[in-house]
């Protein structure tokens, strides 16, 4: 025994498997303590190891309240991995697993995307196994750093494709997540696909650009024509390959809307938001008057064939 503080003590004691027969479920503990009348009793419950799962690890143990943190949970003693579930918080919100694999020795190693905290603080996590065993552990939720202010006292803007791709799993602020403004090249135009359309517009362009600085279709605006003639064209999509858009080749695909001055070329300008920057590029679109009616000849030659000649050439 020892001393707790405030008159409590702590006693610590050992319960042998084999007093109790070897066999799990519940216990009465009496605690004879020198100086009181009667001995304190308590319940406890004995758990066969061999066969309870049990929780070996869950890492890292802290995140963002903002979410998105991935941890990885590694349970013992576990028969398959179906079913598996997740939840953090005194609510208990519901949790992303993003993968449950069963290993050797029945050990579960699963992957948890934690959801937006409701507070900052510690907090608990729970996976609950198919069978409905649920494992609880610690997470410490806090707040991340406000990277606008902070790169911004080195003239430099925070990098959105950083911090999406690998967030910060702490509060700190650090450089490597700053941009420098001036290093984010200009878009690299490869080509836009039909380069002409109807004056009525609804042709579907694909635009192929080099170091195109967007992240998703609300960070485009596309504008077509110039001065008080301009219409604005919807964005359709957007495919990125799994690199930094700054140095990677992507498709932009967009409707065209009615032209803003009737038929002939008119300029295409795409411009993207990176965070707190702003870059664009241009082309040129051509409208023009589709055909009306059927499709009517209009000349033909040679118009006298030769019998001699089996296969002549028709223009």
């Amino acid at each position: 025994p020892g001393g707790g503080g405030g008159g409590a003590a702590v006693a610590e004691f050992a319960i042998f498997p084999n007093l109790m027969g070897g066999a799990a479920g519940d216990i009465t503990v009496s605690l004879s303590v020198w100086g009181n009348p009667a001995p304190l009793a308590f319940p406890m419950r004995l758990l066969d190891c061999a066969a309870t799962p049990v929780l070996l690890s869950a890492s890292p143990s802290l995140g963002v309240f903002t979410g998105g943190n991935l941890i990885t949970v590694r349970v013992a003693n576990v028969g398959d991995a179906e079913g598996v579930a997740a939840s953090f918080g005194p609510s208990k919100s519901a949790a992303r697993v993003a993968s449950a694999v069963l290993g050797s020795g029945g050990v579960l190693t699963a992957v948890v995307e934690t959801p937006e905290s409701e507070t900052v603080g510690m907090t608990e996590g729970t996976l609950v196994l198919g069978s409905g065993v649920a494992l609880s552990f610690p997470f410490l939720v806090s707040s991340p750093c406000d990277f606008s202010p902070y790169c911004a006292e080195a003239a430099m803007i925070p990098d959105p494709w950083r911090l999406r791709t690998d967030p910060p799993a702490g509060s700190e602020c650090s450089p490597s997540y700053c941009l420098d403004p001036g290093a984010i090249p200009r878009p690299e135009l490869q080509s836009a696909a039909p380069s002409a359309g109807p004056v009525g517009g609804g042709s579907v362009v694909t635009v192929l650009v080099r170091a195109l600085a967007c992240l998703s279709l609300d960070d485009v605006t596309i504008r077509v024509g110039s001065g008080a003639s301009v219409q604005l064209a919807s964005p359709l999509n957007l495919t990125s390959p799994p690199l930094s858009p700054l140095s990677s080749l992507s498709a932009l695909t967009l409707a065209t809307p009615p032209s803003p001055s009737g038929p002939g070329a008119a300029p295409i300008t795409v411009s993207c938001r990176y965070g707190d920057a702003e870059s664009s590029f241009s082309f040129r679109h051509t409208y023009f008057y589709p055909p009306a009616g059927p499709p009517l000849l209009a000349d033909l030659a040679p118009q006298a064939l030769s019998a001699a000649d089996p296969s002549p050439a028709l223009r």
